[in-house]
């Protein structure tokens, strides 16, 4: 009995060692170098004749120069909200990125002004009217200083 826990264990090892052995020879075997042919023929594959094969077509060339964009169509802040609305002269109050009572007056007022539907709501068609006086020009600029 004695001999049989004994010869167990090294039975144990001895298949773990040759297991090992076999392990090793497969990764010699692949890291040896590989032709291009072969790389090739070995990824070749027939396709059958009913599957769909995706094609992709290139873009065509773009020939004329893009159009200048538009004024960001998303949604605008408060703050430029009534930046916009000081430098086209409506709102007096202090930018402070809330839509108060002198806020929407000056809203609706621009939209009067410019022929939009009056209702104090700065939509993509006042915000696109709107937005061209978010960066006025400044008061000096185009003016060289003499020395």
């Amino acid at each position: 009995m004695r001999k049989n826990i004994f010869i167990l264990p090294v039975l144990i090892v001895t298949l773990a060692l040759v297991g090992c052995g076999k392990k090793q020879s497969t990764l010699e075997e692949a890291q040896e170098p590989v032709s291009i042919e072969t790389l090739t023929q070995n990824t070749q594959t027939q396709i059958a004749p009913d599957t769909k094969v995706p094609v992709t077509v290139p873009a065509p060339a773009l020939t004329q120069e893009m159009p200048q964009a538009a004024p960001s169509l998303s949604k605008p802040t408060v703050s430029e909200i009534q930046a916009a609305l000081k430098n086209a002269g409506l709102y007096t109050g202090e930018i402070d990125g809330k839509k108060g009572p002198r806020t929407k007056k000056a809203i609706e007022d621009f939209q009067r002004n410019n022929g939009l539907n009056t209702d104090g709501k700065v939509g993509p068609k006042t915000w696109t009217l709107l937005s061209a006086y978010l960066n006025p020009v400044p008061a000096g600029a185009g003016r060289e200083k003499k020395r």
